[in-house]
């Protein structure tokens, strides 16, 4: 039997089959974004694999205003860059800790949470003379949807809902929490920008604000902090260990406070002692990424890129300003983005 095929709906069911294939690669490729910032936002392998990716979201969102409040500028500092450092050692031992002491999933958030926020007033508290991510146009993200936010109790109209209601709103509300996360990303882009790309960030797709954001954050965390002397190395360890033992006191009042953790204060103190190591600071080397705003193809036109090597106030090496030894040297000229 010969079947006959109508040669009109060829050429449409063909276009529907490349638009689905063109939709499910464009969502492949947003999973794996999301799956990357999984890995910057979320140190524990369990919670990893668990965190839902609303919550990557949100917390990408609040990671990028943190790095952007803390780098660059005064976070190479080696006396405010040593503080934070020992400061937020403490602030992962704790957490850590808190994690290992097999409480229930929910006990276990809310007390996540409370050290979150506890960490947080302190450490803005003794920043205050800092820039503040609010000067520059961003503000802490505060989400509706954040687990810190008290949900309510269902109804028992809602309890008796259809099964199929009840996924649709599910859904929405998925849609919901990932959307507003998206748009605060795209403002936080549009603050860096200076405003200048406010329309060019509005108009981004998902995946583009997402690739942007990916490659903010791995450039920021490949401009590691160097020393330059001794005296900058024992300036930063200095800092680091005031940073260590104010972030220590506070974890420990923080533990005595509260009635049910009162008694775990002694073994805290053990488990932040037995981790204290001041970290040695590598000398500056040359960077060997490409900057942010040249990668990305939305900033090219805002960033001025500056060699990270020297500042302002100390004079550029003599292999950038000597005209003798640029003729004299035979070795290969170093490529730099910056220049």
């Amino acid at each position: 039997m010969v079947l006959l095929m109508n040669k009109e709906e060829t050429p449409f069911l063909s276009r529907m089959s490349h638009k689905s294939i063109r939709e499910k690669e464009r969502r492949d490729e947003i999973n794996n974004k999301i799956n990357e910032l999984r890995g910057f936002v979320c140190e524990d392998e369990i919670e990893r694999k668990t965190l839902k990716q609303a919550d990557v979201l949100i917390r990408t969102v609040e990671l990028v205003h943190r790095m952007e409040s803390e780098q660059p500028g005064p976070s190479f500092i080696p006396e405010r860059k040593g503080f934070v450092d020992g400061f937020n050692s403490v602030e992962s031992q704790v957490s850590n800790f808190i994690k290992q002491l097999g409480l229930d999933f929910q006990t276990e958030q809310e007390y996540l949470a409370k050290l979150k926020a506890c960490f947080e007033h302190e450490r803005s508290s003794l920043m205050i003379n800092n820039i503040s991510p609010k000067s520059n146009g961003c503000g802490p993200f505060r989400s509706k949807w954040s687990p810190e936010s008290t949900r309510s109790t269902p109804s028992p109209y809602t309890l008796k809902m259809d099964r199929k209601e009840i996924k649709k709103n599910r859904e929405q509300d998925r849609r919901d929490r990932q959307g507003e996360a998206i748009e605060a990303l795209k403002q936080f882009l549009i603050s860096i920008s200076g405003g200048k790309l406010r329309s060019q960030v509005e108009k981004m797709q998902r995946l583009n604000t997402l690739e942007n954001i990916i490659e903010y954050i791995r450039n920021k965390k490949s401009m590691s902090f160097g020393v330059k002397s001794t005296r900058d190395q024992t300036l930063y360890s200095h800092a680091w260990t005031g940073g260590f033992e104010i972030a220590k006191r506070t974890a420990l009042e923080f533990f005595r406070r509260d009635r049910h953790l009162c008694v775990r204060t002694a073994a805290l103190e053990q488990h932040i002692m037995s981790n204290y190591r001041i970290p040695t600071v590598v000398p500056i080397q040359l960077p060997t990424f490409i900057p942010f705003y040249n990668t990305a193809p939305i900033f090219h036109q805002q960033f001025q890129p500056t060699s990270p090597a020297y500042s302002l106030e100390s004079p550029p090496p003599m292999s950038d300003t000597s005209m003798e030894s640029a003729t004299t040297c035979s070795t290969q000229t170093i490529w730099r983005p910056w220049e």
